[in-house]
């Protein structure tokens, strides 16, 4: 992890492996945002493409149904990442970002980190390889979720099967 003077800068998750020149070089590429509690980052299905680090605060992501419902997501703490989607891929953003408290953020644009990789192509290329970390690290934790969730439902299958069953004795024995 970069060891830096600037705290803000020396916790965050994807200049682990960066010194304190690269973390001061992508620093001259992003501008500082800051959001109020209960303020909204960005909105699922936007086309923003942005990169954010958390320096300070707390966000949650959340999604929609298509009926409405707010699905909360994750909290998002000092030091994570967020938007990396969007960022690598372009496409719309999978989620809505709220403040939870007064935030301070990071923000690198792709056009910034384009500006970026045409003059410092290694600190791109290292800060390419630890948002694939993090996507990855992520995926797996969503199919953790996933087989936890399919646990459930079918412990919830057996549980509905478990009484019908003990049911129907109890009725054969009567009618016997």
């Amino acid at each position: 992890m970069a060891k830096t003077k600037n705290k803000d800068v020396n916790e965050i998750q994807v200049f682990e492996d960066f010194t304190d020149e690269e973390v001061m070089t992508i620093s001259k590429y992003s501008e500082k945002k800051f959001y109020q509690r209960d303020e909204i980052v960005f909105e699922e299905k936007t086309k923003d493409a942005s990169l954010y680090v958390v320096l300070k605060g707390r966000l949650q992501a959340f999604a929609h149904t298509e009926e409405g419902e707010k699905i909360p997501l994750s909290y998002i703490e000092q030091g994570e990442v967020f938007g990396e989607l969007s960022f690598l891929d372009g496409k719309q953003r999978s989620a809505t970002i709220l403040a939870v408290a007064d935030v301070e953020l990071l923000q690198l644009t792709r056009k910034k980190f384009e500006d970026l990789t045409k003059k410092f192509p290694v600190i791109s290329s290292k800060l390419i390889m630890d948002l694939a970390r993090v996507v990855s690290l992520r995926l797996r934790n969503a199919d953790k979720f996933i087989v936890e969730i399919f646990q459930l439902i079918n412990k919830d299958k057996q549980a509905s099967k478990a009484p019908k069953k003990a049911t129907a004795k109890k009725e054969d024995k009567k009618a016997a």
